[in-house]
């Protein structure tokens, strides 16, 4: 699934065997010597695109006349963007996850103890009943203990 995506091709063309992003949409304009930054033209873009993107009350700027102008992508690709999934980080604290707030309140924690030099806690939050050690449900005999190792 990797393979197949947008930003895997871009970053991986012509360096890894078989990779190349599509020669129709996308050309390399510039690489650094080491490879660690890439930039492509993207080729094929409609004159109505263009047009749009030239057109200065399609830019969305924090003030009138401002050099800074964040921008907007043209109608043609709302299709392309309603189909998007956004990236999420693994500990997005945005996400609501409901798991989530012990392991929050653990490192909000851990990160107030660090500030006033106490040490702080390894493991994760954990209720008592978690904390029991664990134990056989049923007896076992010398023999299935021998079969098992």
């Amino acid at each position: 699934m990797m393979r197949e995506s947008f930003l895997f091709k871009l970053h991986s063309h012509r360096l890894k065997p078989g990779v190349e992003a599509d020669s129709n949409r996308f050309q390399e304009v510039f690489g650094s010597k080491y490879g660690k930054c890439r930039v492509f033209k993207i080729l094929s873009v409609s004159q109505e695109s263009k047009d749009w993107a030239a057109d200065p009350k399609n830019r969305v700027c924090d003030a009138p006349g401002s050099w800074y102008c964040s921008g907007q992508y043209p109608p043609a690709l709302q299709k392309v963007l309603e189909e998007k999934k956004d990236f999420e980080q693994l500990e997005d604290f945005n996400k609501g996850d409901k798991g989530d707030s012990e392991y929050q309140a653990l490192y909000h924690e851990n990160l107030k103890k660090k500030g006033q030099g106490k040490p702080i806690s390894t493991g994760t939050a954990r209720s008592e009943e978690q904390k029991k050690p664990w134990k056989l449900d049923r007896d076992i005999n010398e023999d299935e203990i021998k079969k098992i190792n």
